[in-house]
């Protein structure tokens, strides 16, 4: 589904209705792209976690992969929300096997009433494994300095932790034949990535522990070469499916 969010509206929602009992890996897909002098920030809201995206002068846009519980029952309610003052494109889409897919309904609002979702219902116990994803594919051009992304942000306590994997790869037709640092802080940590001649990708972990919601964690990165970095928090044997870190830009 791909739509226009004119700038009479202000939020566009996305309501995901699955129409029975279903089990399995599903996801959605979101893309939302700005028009050149369209809108320079928007926010999206997901399952009860809100996140803001900055915009350039230029045509700009922004991918993610929402996850959703492998179980999935009738009379669920989903939310997915786009705000923003200007026009958007956005698109959405919802990936697991076809013939459960086809029994999700997807209901799109122009600035209703807020729905509750059930994600961000602390009774809903879901999964015990979680993702919580923080970016997916973001460029970084070289740079001497650390180039600070943003701040990844707590939602709410989350004492026993989780796990933050920072995925760096090189970017497509940059050549594999040297190596290179890359350097990552979250807050007072500190990672080191080495990207070794021939190879594509590179990991760092960062454990977080959170006692409470509304701490924050400055996120910087620097290499001498350019690289692309997706992030995500994972959170073994919770029993919310609320999630617990965002990445605030």
């Amino acid at each position: 589904m791909r739509v226009r969010k004119p700038p009479s509206v202000q939020t566009k929602t996305f309501l995901f209705r699955p129409g029975r009992p279903l089990h399995g890996t599903f996801s959605i897909g979101l893309a939302i792209e700005s028009l050149p002098g369209g809108a320079k920030m928007a926010t999206f809201d997901w399952c009860g976690s809100r996140r803001q995206l900055a915009f350039g002068p230029s045509v700009s846009g922004f991918v993610t992969n929402l996850r959703l519980p492998q179980n999935l029952s009738e009379g669920d309610v989903y939310v997915l929300s786009v705000s923003a003052p200007a026009m958007l494109i956005i698109s959405v889409s919802l990936s697991g096997d076809e013939e459960a897919v086809e029994s999700v309904a997807i209901e799109e609002v122009d600035d209703g009433p807020r729905t509750p979702t059930v994600c961000a219902d602390p009774t809903t116990a879901g999964d015990r494994t979680f993702e919580d994803t923080l970016a997916t594919g973001s460029l970084v051009t070289p740079a001497l300095r650390a180039v600070p992304l943003g701040r990844i942000e707590s939602l709410r306590p989350f004492p026993q932790g989780g796990v933050l994997i920072l995925t760096f790869r090189r970017p497509p037709g940059s050549g594999t034949g040297s190596g290179f640092l890359i350097h990552a802080s979250v807050g007072r940590l500190r990672g080191l990535g080495f990207m070794a001649p021939g190879q594509l990708e590179v990991s760092v972990y960062f454990r977080l522990q959170p006692a409470e919601a509304g701490e924050t964690w400055a996120l910087t990165l620097a290499s001498d070469r350019a690289f692309t970095w997706s992030g995500a928090v994972h959170r073994n044997f919770d029993t919310l499916f609320l999630p617990a870190f965002s990445l605030m830009v």
